[in-house]
């Protein structure tokens, strides 16, 4: 039976710029979407999703006046529906490696992204998801499956599995390699736009990674608590 990989952890964690990564360096075709933030001024207005072949849709805004909220954000279901559930569909119709980011309290607002995820799990397609760590009936079911194998990705452990360079074997390359028997692959150019993307958020949280890097080498001495600094997704 296919195995199925969902990395799951705290809002900021680094799930999107790690399932980036593996996309990246996975030696076959991928489909799905995986969800950014828009910010403006420092502030965070609200989430795009952008599937892996290049097209965005609003998912949320503090802006929209919409009935399904969660948190400030007014949520565009159609959007997700249109475009990040069509992409699943046509990645599970293709027998590509399935991208899902993320299974969460927003896209689980919809009943048709419920349906679809279901579908993928249920295709024996390769599924590489994120996942809420929140305690949800639907995703406590997912993350119980027999075929899944969930990986938490915390501040302390996130460099280890994220690609870096000079470490191609990460665990979690390891873990998606031995279940679909994937091989490394040179950068190719249908993966410009996707790598441009990824490098410019590196870019962006590396201050943050040099942050917690010196917090968790003093993470042993007494009164040290996990950094809280991390941004929260909602």
């Amino acid at each position: 039976m296919t195995k199925k990989v969902l990395l799951t952890g705290r809002p900021g964690c680094g799930k999107t710029t790690l399932i980036k990564r593996v996309v990246s360096e996975l030696a076959r075709p991928a489909g799905g979407f995986y969800t950014e933030e828009i910010r403006a001024h420092g502030e965070r207005l609200g989430f795009k999703i952008i599937t892996l072949d290049g097209q965005e849709a609003l998912l949320a805004h503090v802006d929209f006046k919409t009935p399904e909220r969660v948190g400030k954000y007014g949520l565009d279901l159609s959007a997700l529906e249109t475009v990040g559930v069509e992409a699943l569909r046509e990645a599970v119709h293709a027998r590509q490696l399935v991208v899902i980011d993320e299974i969460g309290p927003m896209e689980l607002r919809s009943p048709i992204f419920r349906d679809v995820v279901n579908q993928a799990l249920d295709s024996g397609a390769p599924i590489l998801a994120t996942i809420s760590a929140r305690s949800l009936p639907f995703t406590g079911a997912i993350k119980e499956r027999p075929d899944v194998t969930v990986i938490e990705v915390r501040p302390g452990n996130r460099e280890q599995l994220a690609y870096a360079p000079g470490q191609s074997r990460t665990t979690c390359l390891r873990i998606v390699r031995s279940i679909q028997k994937m091989k490394p692959r040179a950068p190719s150019s249908s993966k410009h736009l996707f790598r441009e993307d990824l490098k410019n958020e590196i870019s962006r949280s590396s201050k943050s990674e040099r942050i917690l890097r010196s917090e968790n080498d003093l993470h042993h001495r007494p009164g040290r608590t996990e950094p809280d600094a991390e941004r929260r997704k909602y």
